[in-house]
């Protein structure tokens, strides 16, 4: 089997000698091996859109959720119907929320056999403004969040980064109102949306819980309040996973929508900033094959 692993190194140099041994145990299966170590943001993308002309068999990802994005939008081509390679996954990120989705391990051997026998399913995909996403997309509180992140803190503190950020915004932070319409035309007002297309979320959180990456549907979770006690009080509600109870909190299933506002707002997909509002959001089934644990 022909195949192309795409390696993000910045989790460290421990990092990069267990990969080491994962390339090991491929070339030990009898892979024709080609490694990739991403040096910036984007090269991720480049060598998996160059992995379908190159024939590979299989692209296998060491990384997180960021570099699995990548190569996601990287492999599905709106415009020809061209043969996809299946991704499997090595998680070594910070969250791991997708390997976290389908059932993969976070055991280097373990995950990697998978990403070689592992069982081969299409999944379908969000899309926000073009860009896909396997995971979420979010407005609001979150996306601040994630555009304010220092990424090199991020690299020393991992997780713990997202909570420094959330606390320094938290005392300053005004948002916009947001108008959100569904493709069945219901017309939503609120100041957070998360749109899941899984149900975990920076970890093994469920804003989404009713989400799943084999399901044909996108779901939203919109706040209704804006004000810092009401950001608190969502916060706190899904950490005990409660927030689906609170009356200002609106949970639907849509296949598509759209996003607006008066203010500036940010947008995250998967876990990266990514543009602004206002954003056209919908649905593409079986847009890629992921490799998944065999059941």
């Amino acid at each position: 089997m022909k195949i192309k692993l795409i390696v993000n190194p910045k989790s460290g140099t421990e990092i990069v000698r267990k990969i080491k041994n994962s390339e090991d145990l491929l070339r030990k299966s009898g892979a024709d091996l080609h490694a990739f170590i991403t040096l910036k943001r984007g090269d991720a993308e480049v060598w998996a859109k160059n992995a379908i002309e190159e024939s590979f068999e299989r692209i296998i990802v060491a990384g997180g959720d960021g570099t699995i994005n990548e190569v996601i939008n990287g492999i599905v081509n709106p415009e020809k119907d061209m043969i996809q390679p299946p991704i499997g996954i090595i998680p070594v990120g910070v969250s791991n929320v997708l390997a976290l989705e389908i059932g993969i391990p976070l055991n280097m051997e373990e995950s990697t056999a998978i990403a070689i026998k592992g069982k081969i399913k299409p999944v379908s995909l969000g899309i926000s403004n073009g860009r896909y996403f396997s995971l979420m997309a979010g407005a609001g509180f979150d996306a601040e969040v994630v555009c304010r992140l220092n990424l090199k803190l991020k690299r020393y503190l991992g997780k713990w980064a997202y909570i420094v950020a959330g606390i320094k915004l938290i005392f300053n932070y005004k948002p916009p109102l947001l108008e959100i319409i569904t493709d069945s035309g219901e017309v939503l007002k609120g100041y957070s949306a998360i749109v899941g297309k899984s149900k975990y979320y920076g970890g093994k959180f469920t804003v989404t819980p009713e989400a799943g990456i084999e399901k044909e549907e996108l779901d939203l979770c919109l706040f209704q309040k804006g004000k810092r006690r009401d950001i608190l009080r969502y916060v706190f509600g899904v950490l005990t996973k409660i927030h689906l109870g609170f009356k200002d909190v609106v949970y639907r299933k849509v296949k598509g929508l759209k996003i607006t506002s008066q203010g500036r707002v940010p947008v995250q997909i998967d876990g990266d900033c990514f543009g602004e509002l206002p954003v056209n959001i919908s649905l593409k089934p079986e847009a890629v094959r992921l490799v998944f644990p065999k059941e």
